[in-house]
């Protein structure tokens, strides 16, 4: 009973992925849901400037929708920006990680998992537009102190204080709220190299 017990919150945890694809650039592993798909860059491709991850994939004729950025997904990119569709709702230990060049980044609004390290080495971030309203809970080291320090964090009109008051987005020292409807969804492309 104990193991079955754990292997259910395992899965509750962390979706089991049935087997890998690669569509462009990007290999997708299938969620044990069989309608979702985890992301990450394919081997052997390098991703620069500015990164689109896509809201869904298509392959043998079925579509499925991307919701979760796979452990170590895009580290060590030289990408300067990244757009995370409102699919994605979790975001894996280090998927941006190593990302020197990366300067701006959004969180989609349904995002409920934001796991440790995930924008380690990522020395130039300097602008993080969050669009979820109610902030979630995450470790500190999601974001380093410099980031805490130096960039800004954009958050939706009428959440200031939510932010100001939870544990860890209230380290920010630049908290700025913004109007999401101006915001430009379209102003990030993607290129590969």
């Amino acid at each position: 009973m104990k193991k079955l017990l754990f292997f259910v919150l395992m899965e509750m945890i962390l979706p089991i992925q049935l087997y890998a694809f690669k569509v462009g650039s990007f290999e997708y592993n299938i969620n044990s849901d069989n309608s979702t798909v985890t992301i990450t860059k394919a081997d052997g491709v390098e991703l620069t400037g500015k990164l689109e991850i896509p809201s869904q994939v298509t392959y043998e004729g079925k579509d499925y929708a991307v919701t979760i950025i796979g452990w170590n997904g895009f580290a060590d990119m030289g990408v300067t920006e990244i757009y995370i569709p409102s699919s994605v709702t979790q975001i894996m230990q280090y998927a941006f990680s190593g990302c020197a060049q990366l300067e701006k980044v959004n969180l989609p609004p349904y995002l409920t998992s934001l796991n440790s390290r995930v924008f380690y080495d990522c020395d130039k971030l300097s602008t993080i537009e969050s669009h979820i309203f109610f902030p979630i809970n995450f470790t500190s080291n999601v974001f380093t102190d410099s980031q805490y320090a130096n960039a800004t964090l954009y958050v939706p009109t009428n959440s200031l204080d939510k932010y100001k008051a939870a544990e860890n987005w209230s380290k920010f020292a630049h908290v700025v709220e913004m109007d999401m409807d101006d915001v430009d969804s379209n102003m990030f492309t993607f290129e590969v190299t």
